[in-house]
């Protein structure tokens, strides 16, 4: 399907397959029920462009499936193609968690389609990554195609607080811990006028802070969300890692620095306590 491009903005190949087009058709057939179930429910909060790139490309898929293989690239401006994957990952990760909503995108003939678009994905975030570490933090939320059982819930339930302004990197952070268990996200922001703007409301157990964002960075709001916040532990979350950012991190009452490459399991450990580890 032609679309606009704009030339200005550097566009990321994303290649699918080559698989089998039969587990292409099985996959394509179970997204389709899926994409009719979001339409249906706003509650789960997918953003509209998002819903109609989804459909754009199961229509396109379409076409490319009347032989016995199916292979497909196009290219996507990394923005658009990061809202696709957090997307997807969330929707994934709904349909495992919450059975009853039909979600079809466990079909077992659909394994081989499933997987090609996880790694394609995943290989095509990597080549736009900008320090934010997205492609990594995708591919460990996406989980196996089949349900696994999953560790015994840690028993704890942290009120969290992201601050990032990127709103597709909150999302996976969000999977990511609500996932691992023992978390409730309560708020999110995307600057640090945002987040002080959001403790009037109510104080959280845990900030999880990035540094670089537009109208108030972290170092600005860290000392701020600490002072309003005295019980609030604020764990500094950033690419920006240098002996300097860490001293002034501590100076300001940062209780821990994690750098934006840190894993999932490792950030959990943070953001439960004192004891789990993590230092500024």
């Amino acid at each position: 399907m032609n679309r606009p491009i704009d030339p200005r903005v550097p566009l990321i190949v994303i290649p699918i397959g080559p698989v089998p087009a039969a587990s292409a058709r099985v996959w394509l057939e179970g997204a389709r029920q899926t994409m009719a179930i979001v339409r249906s429910r706003e509650l789960l909060g997918v953003p509209e462009p998002v819903v109609d790139a989804f459909d754009r490309y199961l229509d396109e898929w379409s076409l490319e499936m009347s032989g016995d293989v199916f292979f497909w690239t196009d290219r996507v401006d990394q923005e658009m193609l990061r809202h696709l994957a957090a997307n997807w990952a969330r929707l994934v990760n709904i349909a495992r968690d919450q059975p009853d909503l039909d979600m079809a995108t466990a079909l077992p003939d659909g394994k081989a389609f499933f997987s090609a678009l996880a790694i394609g994905l995943a290989e095509a975030l990597a080549i736009g990554d900008d320090g934010e570490r997205f492609a990594p933090r995708f591919a460990e939320v996406v989980p196996e195609f089949l349900p696994t059982e999953r560790d015994p819930i840690i028993e704890s339930n942290k009120r969290v607080m992201l601050v990032d302004d990127n709103a597709d990197i909150r999302m996976l952070l969000r999977i990511g811990l609500e996932t691992t268990g023992g978390f409730s996200i309560i708020a999110e922001a995307g600057n640090g006028q945002e987040a002080l703007d959001a403790i009037e409301v109510d104080c959280p157990d845990v900030i999880l802070l990035d540094l670089s964002m537009p109208v108030m960075d972290g170092l600005t709001a860290l000392p701020l969300l600490v002072e309003r916040c005295v019980d609030t532990r604020v764990v500094v979350f950033s690419a920006q890692d240098s002996p300097g950012v860490r001293h002034e991190v501590a100076a300001r009452g940062g209780f821990a620095f994690l750098r934006k490459d840190t894993a999932i399991a490792d950030i959990a450990d943070v953001l439960r306590g004192p004891d789990a580890g993590g230092s500024a």
